[in-house]
């Protein structure tokens, strides 16, 4: 019997660690040992082991569209909440029952919290819980003028607050001046006067001439320093202003203490002062506190503060911003924040959506996710800080529509989601691997404790975990 002779030979490999999914445009011989070409509903620990997806399963049905989700301390009580259907729930995750707090709009829903409060935007109102009453926020009302004699005048003292037409103003009264004139004319009303600390009737102790701003005693007030103030309401406000933001960051340089509102679809950031007695607020949006960004034709769409800095973005821009001073023609002193140039060409398509990752931005931009890194002294004007990272997955995120995007990290699980749709995909940031999931669909995310609960489109707040083997009972 013959012998043919064969040069075929077989190889065995062992894939000890896996490397993530990489659809490499060059087919799959370009691809290292670990990677897949396609990969779908796994994922990859930081471990490099290989693991099915979680699973989800409901904890709470909201009835609607969940469009926002926050999870923090209010009043010294930890509060999971949702905004769904027009209204913000209070969930309980044990008893999976929701408490309606109150009526927002049904468009996508911004939470922090600062103060002891959680505050809400949602581009219709600005809203705030106390964990006992939601309302609209009212403002803090300033005093705009003190020392003023009751003629008028005086020295401006706090700037009007855009959320509100209210004000006051202190008056040292002479002991024999009867009409106090006020800063402003026609005024919508006087709401309140107090002489020495004791509030004054109306009609008995003074009455009010709304055209001409003038307050006329009954019996001249008593001769003091700032003895007699006036609060009233003017005939419009700038609230809409404040109300139009959608998304919130916090930063004052080396400290987080002011909140800056951006999201109106324009390149205008706004940002809270302090009150009289200089506690920071975030109900208090002074006129003069406008920063505007770069050109007019493009909106701001991301902010994060980075080590001193903050860092925003805009559609095919970034800037740096940092905390500084400026002398006001009077002499006085108010914060500034000035605006320098990072990058005129790469910027960040998805509104609010950047996430810092290990202390460095991540943003969405021509088709993949850019790190912005430069050490720890934050951004620079240098092109090479923007680093594109997301070439592995670019055909599924082709695909995407980043405008319309949602971003997350998982700082337990070191992931980062990318979410459109039903589809997701996810950055393993320790392992440096990405993977995709599908039918995964997440409208908003939040952690409690150490798990991850996502909010869906048929108003379902479902916790996710591996425990699950199914998405709620259907098959992954």
């Amino acid at each position: 019997m013959a012998n043919i002779p064969t040069t075929e030979q077989e190889s065995i490999f062992q894939i000890k660690r896996w490397l993530g999914l990489n659809e490499n445009p060059d087919g799959d011989t370009a691809i290292k040992l670990g990677e897949a070409a396609e990969m779908r509903n796994f994922r990859i620990t930081k471990e490099g082991h290989l693991q099915k997806r979680p699973g989800y399963k409901t904890a709470v049905d909201c009835g609607a569209a969940i469009q926002g989700l926050w999870n923090g301390n209010v009043g010294g009580t930890e509060y999971t909440l949702a905004a769904a259907g027009g209204k913000v729930y209070k969930l309980d995750l044990t008893a999976g029952t929701k408490t309606e707090l109150g009526s927002i709009t049904t468009a996508k829903t911004f939470f922090f919290g600062y103060g002891g409060n959680v505050y809400i935007l949602d581009g219709s109102d600005y809203y705030k819980w106390d964990g006992t009453t939601f309302q609209s926020v009212e403002g803090y009302v300033p005093c705009v003028y003190t020392a003023t004699p009751p003629a008028g005048g005086g020295t401006a003292y706090e700037r009007v607050n855009k959320l509100t037409a209210k004000k006051s103003q202190q008056f040292s009264a002479d002991g024999t001046a009867t009409v106090y004139q006020l800063a402003e004319t026609g005024v919508a009303s006087v709401d309140k006067v107090t002489v020495g600390g004791t509030e004054k009737t109306l009609t008995t102790d003074y009455t009010v001439d709304l055209a001409t701003g003038k307050v006329t005693f009954t019996t001249a007030p008593a001769t003091g320093i700032n003895n007699v103030k006036i609060w009233w309401t003017g005939s419009a406000s700038d609230r809409a202003t404040v109300t139009a933001m959608r998304y919130a960051e916090q930063y004052n340089g080396t400290t987080d203490n002011r909140i800056f509102l951006y999201g109106d679809g324009t390149n205008s950031a706004i940002y809270s002062g302090i009150d009289e007695n200089g506690k920071p607020t975030a109900e208090y949006f002074p006129d003069l506190n406008v920063m505007a960004i770069g050109d007019s034709n493009t909106p701001i769409t991301g902010m994060c503060r980075q080590f001193s800095r903050l860092i925003v973005f805009k559609r095919s821009s970034t800037y740096s911003v940092y905390y500084g001073q400026i002398t006001l023609a009077d002499g006085s002193l108010t914060a500034g924040f000035y605006v320098t140039p990072v990058n005129r060409n790469i910027g960040n398509e998805a509104p609010g959506q950047i996430r810092l990752i290990t202390n460095y931005p991540f943003s969405l931009h021509g088709g993949g996710v850019y790190q912005w890194k430069n050490g720890s002294n934050g951004l620079t004007s240098d092109e090479r800080q923007a680093k594109r990272i997301s070439q592995r997955v670019e055909n599924t995120l082709s695909g995407f529509k980043f405008s319309e995007c949602i971003t997350f990290e998982n700082e337990y699980k070191q992931d980062y989601y990318i979410v459109w749709g039903d589809r997701t995909v996810l950055y393993n940031y320790t392992s440096d691997t990405w993977f995709v999931y599908s039918a995964f669909p997440a409208t908003a995310f939040v952690m409690v404790g150490n798990e991850m609960y996502i909010g869906t489109a048929s108003g379902k707040f479902c916790h996710v975990s591996r425990n699950y083997k199914s998405d709620d009972g259907a098959a992954i």
